[in-house]
């Protein structure tokens, strides 16, 4: 899997795509259907909660067509206000629950992961490619990719 965060971005969100192999066994493969689109879930954290399936599905009827399909769920009505983060930190704090909190040996433990990741990029001569503030990050971070089917997804619309 791939991990990207970045600052500054083209748009602030938090959001997990999963993007499905082909299966081994193309079931289209000897008719005049082109290429599939790849099938994907995608988790919307902020600011939309939501979860988005995207498939590829046989059109009704007796002919072979496929079209892309979506499922949508909010988890949030319309006439629901969005809770900040910090607000239902806040929250958590006078119902007393400490489990979004970390405790000092966790903090402890965390700086152990990271303190090696440090040193060795301060001995590193690459530099950590830098980008623009409002761009979607380097271009560096496309090289990540074996295929050209696969690409960072960055939004929630299969369009974009």
């Amino acid at each position: 899997f791939y991990l990207r965060t970045g600052k500054r971005l083209a748009e602030k969100q938090s959001m997990i795509s999963i993007c499905f192999r082909h299966p081994p066994q193309q079931f289209f493969r000897d008719t005049n259907v082109g290429p599939m689109k790849q099938n994907w879930i995608m988790l919307g954290i902020q600011p939309c909660e939501c979860m988005r399936m995207e498939m590829t599905v046989k059109e009704p009827g007796l002919e072979i067509r496929t079209r892309q399909r979506s499922l949508d769920a909010q988890l949030r009505s319309i006439h629901e206000a969005p809770i900040d983060a910090y607000e239902e930190l806040l929250l958590d704090v006078v119902d007393g629950d400490r489990s979004l909190f970390l405790r000092y040996d966790e903090v402890e433990w965390a700086w152990r992961a990271v303190d090696p990741v440090i040193r060795y990029w301060e001995k590193d001569k690459d530099p950590i490619p830098l980008y623009a503030a409002g761009s979607w990050g380097p271009t560096e971070s496309r090289r990540l990719f074996d295929k050209s089917d696969q690409h960072w997804r960055h939004s929630m619309d299969p369009e974009e």
